[in-house]
């Protein structure tokens, strides 16, 4: 599986405003999600069609095609806020704050079987050192907590 990942930062929009749109397309394919963005009236949606364009263009300069393409993840993160003042009643200031967002889209498109099958364990390379003794570990089995017991009964 090939993804491609894009992501805008410092949008003007708060991010609870932006997460709502970003949950509707998340896991549908392109076309699908730019139906719903095109048609939310939400103020975000630019900023969603942007980054859903360019994250298709790294898919594309990846060597895949978009047509079974879709969004596995869709994330608002909170990005800085800027400090304002509005003048207030008998010489105060209010301070108030503008809060800015962060958006991450990702797409995933099916690979060709001959990449799927390179992250397989006959294709990992050999590790020096320190490192074997992990991927041993990794690659051994679990012991079930019952077999744990009946060696410890047979020493005693």
């Amino acid at each position: 599986m090939i993804k491609a990942k894009a992501t805008i930062r410092h949008i003007r929009v708060s991010p609870k405003k932006m997460s709502l749109l970003a949950v509707a397309i998340r896991g549908k394919n392109l076309d699908q999600a730019r139906w719903i963005i095109g048609n939310s009236r939400k103020g975000c949606a630019p900023y969603f069609l942007h980054a859903l364009s360019n994250a298709e263009a790294i898919l594309i300069e990846k060597g895949q095609t978009t047509s079974e393409a879709k969004i596995c993840s869709s994330a608002v993160d909170q990005g800085p806020r800027l400090k304002r003042q509005r003048a207030g009643s008998r010489g105060y200031s209010y301070s108030y704050k503008h809060n800015m967002s962060h958006l991450t889209l990702e797409l995933c498109s099916k690979a060709p079987t001959s990449q799927q099958n390179a992250g397989s364990q006959e294709s990992r390379p050999e590790s020096v050192g320190k490192n074997k003794k992990i991927i041993r570990k990794l690659d051994k089995k679990p012991i079930k907590p019952s077999e744990t017991k009946k060696k410890a009964n047979k020493k005693g």
